[in-house]
């Protein structure tokens, strides 16, 4: 049985374009908030009530701060779960009946 899919990217574009999410100013926004972390070399920084984690200098993921590195995955499902969703199969998309 194949599961069709929808990509981060389409869901970026969808936020972007269909329901006016500006897009770079949030982009700005969280550099605004890392790049002095990211200047002395740091591998995350907290702010706002998140963590950034950086990787090569690029801000690569956000966790609320509420949550660990180790059960962000296990929320993720457990939230799927409570909408009746299940889990998705793939990190970055998700499955479509």
């Amino acid at each position: 049985m194949t599961h069709k899919r929808v990509t981060d990217h389409a869901v970026l574009r969808y936020l972007e374009r269909v329901k006016g999410v500006d897009v770079e100013s949030i982009r700005e926004h969280i550099k605004a908030i890392c790049l002095p972390a990211l200047k002395v070399g740091a591998l995350s920084v907290s702010a706002e009530g998140a963590r950034f984690e950086f990787t090569n200098g690029v801000v690569t993921t956000v966790i609320p701060l509420h949550q660990t590195p180790n059960n962000t995955k296990q929320a993720r499902l457990a939230n799927q779960s409570m909408n009746g969703k299940g889990p998705a199969t793939r990190r970055s998309s998700s499955s479509i009946p």
